[in-house]
């Protein structure tokens, strides 16, 4: 009986698909686990662990797993995958000794020891001192973090250290959040680790080729604003990229650098495509970074006394372009990197500038009005080919900032009408099921020319034939009922809607979610 539960539970957990992040984005559902382990207590997890193999799933049913008595857990076998039940990250959680803990003040609660593509996802770790996952030692390459909620971490919820050997990692669809600040003074090991200010959501030393995308990180600081940056990148780095991401009153954001360090931090790599509502310190510190592009990032806040600039020392090579950045830029010293084309924010002008934004209470900073200085002024740029929705910039002209105006939900464009313009709005809903609807205009001029709107896979298979034959001027609008061209139901999943009608050409983004 208790296995057909299981099994049942299992069935049913694959069934759930699109959960939504704190950011609203959708993340993409893993593959059905294999060579499943299934726990339900926490010493079913410790044995799991104990006995790990090759390639084997270890599935936490929903659940609280206190795991302070068992640590540090251990992970040393290559495609060993721990993941929740679900596709909600809050039903399996992972609880420690707690984030102010005075018992054990290095606390891991997991060590990489070892093992290539170690996958951590839809699961929550949470209370402890010092690191939640560490990579301690061993060759740990390709490790993935994909959906997982980071929670009330004393130090460092992803520690690299010096030694690291772990090239090829990801960082997808993760939430890194505190809601407790530390003390000002704690117990701690040294003076350094002894303050609250200690604290970051990811430092990472001597990394090569990391990904961190889509994640959001959220009031990641210290009690006095000191703490570390929530992506703090340091020491020996190289090709590391931070893009698509949502960062929330941390009192720095995104450090490729370190002040204190004496080495090359970051060598080559790429921040772009960043949403930063600044806490006290900085949106983006470049510290001994060499030919990092920081492009297309927007750092803004009208809601708080937060101060998001751009800091820079000892830079070489680096090129800042294509943001908004409220406060500017703050050059220490060492040569000024490249800044063509930045919007610089000042207090006297945030008022302002707020009213180019959607929604900066719910930590979206999306575009609204094509009144904006932002909207078709930016650079054109080889690495900037979408925004912080992933969308394409596909209009012809880039907007300055994480987002593309033109791709932002609206029923009608009434700017694009009033100028005698074509347009593709994004399709509402958004997700969607099993329907959505995707309006489009045509102006006066645009009358007898081609027209061809279809639904496509991202990588350009045809889906479904919605408008075909010459145009006519005016508002109009089409229905995908998510069925192909055969008339078989599509699979859940991203589909892009395409319109060509004479020159104009025009790509936007639904996600069909059963």
């Amino acid at each position: 009986m208790y296995h057909i539960l299981i099994i049942t539970m299992l069935c049913c957990a694959c069934c759930v698909q699109g959960y939504a992040n704190y950011d609203g984005k959708t993340v993409p559902p893993l593959p059905t686990p294999s060579n499943v382990v299934y726990c339900t207590t926490a010493i079913q997890f410790r044995m799991a662990l104990l006995t790990q193999t090759a390639n084997r799933s270890i599935v936490l049913m929903n659940g609280v797993y206190n795991v302070a008595n068992y640590e540090p857990l251990s992970i040393s076998a290559s495609g060993l995958s721990i993941r929740g039940i679900t596709d909600d990250p809050n039903g399996a959680v992972i609880v420690g000794k707690g984030m102010n803990n005075c018992v054990d003040v290095e606390e891991d609660m997991f060590r990489m020891v070892g093992g290539s593509n170690v996958t951590f996802a839809n699961l929550t770790i949470t209370e402890s001192r010092c690191h939640g996952v560490k990579f301690q030692s061993g060759a740990t390459s390709h490790t993935v973090f994909h959906n997982v909620h980071f929670l009330n971490i004393g130090e460092r919820m992803i520690k690299g250290p010096a030694t690291l050997n772990a090239p090829g990692c990801t960082v997808r669809y993760c939430l890194f959040e505190d809601t407790i600040i530390p003390p000002s003074i704690r117990c701690g090991s040294s003076a350094t680790d002894s303050s609250g200010d200690y604290i970051a959501a990811m430092d990472i030393m001597a990394a090569d080729s990391w990904v961190i995308h889509d994640n959001v990180f959220l009031n990641i600081k210290g009690p006095n604003g000191q703490g570390r940056a929530a992506v703090f990148l340091w020491n020996g780095n190289v090709n590391m990229v931070t893009e698509r991401n949502t960062f929330i009153g941390c009192d720095k954001s995104i450090s490729y650098g370190n002040l204190s360090g004496a080495t090359a931090s970051v060598t080559g790599g790429i921040i772009r495509n960043n949403f930063i509502i600044p806490g006290t310190a900085c949106g983006i510190e470049l510290i001994d970074a060499v030919n990092i592009k920081a492009y297309n990032n927007t750092s803004f806040t009208a809601l708080t006394l937060g101060n998001g600039p751009i800091i820079c020392a000892r830079t070489q090579g680096c090129e800042i372009k294509n943001n908004i950045i409220f406060g500017g830029f703050a050059f220490l010293e060492g040569p000024t990197p490249d800044t063509s084309r930045n919007i610089a924010v000042t207090r006297t002008l945030k008022t302002v500038v707020s009213r180019w934004f959607a929604d900066e209470a719910q930590g979206k900073l999306h575009l609204k009005t094509d009144t904006a200085s932002a909207v078709n002024t930016g650079l054109a740029l080889a690495e900037i080919t979408s925004d912080w929705d992933n969308l394409p910039r596909s209009d012809g002209h880039t907007d300055i900032g994480a987002d593309e105006l033109s791709n932002n939900a609206t029923a009608v464009n009434f700017a694009a009408i009033a100028n005698g313009e074509p347009f593709l709005a994004v399709p509402q809903p958004n997700p969607f099921n099993p329907s959505t609807t995707v309006w489009y205009g045509i102006p006066t001029r645009g009358i007898g020319k081609e027209l061809l709107l279809t639904v496509t896979t991202p990588d350009g298979k045809l889906v479904k034939t919605l408008k075909q034959g010459q145009t006519s001027a005016g508002t109009h609008s089409a229905v995908w009922d998510g069925t192909t061209n055969t008339g078989k139901k599509a699979s859940s999943g991203t589909y892009l809607f395409n319109l060509n009608a004479g020159e104009y050409h025009k790509t936007v983004k639904a996600i069909l979610a059963k």
